[in-house]
C-alpha cells in the first residue's frame, strides 16, 4: 500500500545521521509538512504531490550551528594590553 507525502526527493546520495552513518547511494526522502516520513530505497512506497529528481546531488542534515569560535580560544587575551583603535 502506497502512502501519501508532500515531497519526494529521489535519486540522491542520502547521508544519514543514524548510529551507523548509513549512506544511500541512490536513495529517497519522503517529506510531509515539516516531518521526514522515510529515508532510503522508499520511492516506490510513496505517492507524492511533488517529486524532485536529485540525481548528482547530496541530501544531508543541515549544518546547524556549525560555525564556532573554538579556534579563537588560542589567541584569547593576546592583545588585551593594546588600545581598541590600534
Amino acid at each position: 500500500m502506497r502512502r501519501a507525502c508532500d515531497i519526494l526527493l529521489t535519486n540522491a546520495l542520502v547521508v544519514t545521521m543514524d548510529e551507523r552513518f548509513l549512506l544511500h547511494a541512490s536513495g529517497s526522502l519522503a517529506i510531509s509538512g515539516n516531518t521526514i516520513l522515510a529515508v532510503g530505497d522508499i520511492a516506490a512506497d510513496f505517492d507524492a504531490a511533488e517529486t524532485v529528481d536529485c540525481r548528482g546531488r547530496i541530501v544531508m542534515p543541515g549544518l546547524v550551528n556549525a560555525k564556532t569560535h573554538a579556534p579563537m580560544t588560542h589567541v584569547r587575551g593576546l592583545a588585551d594590553d593594546l588600545r581598541l583603535e590600534v
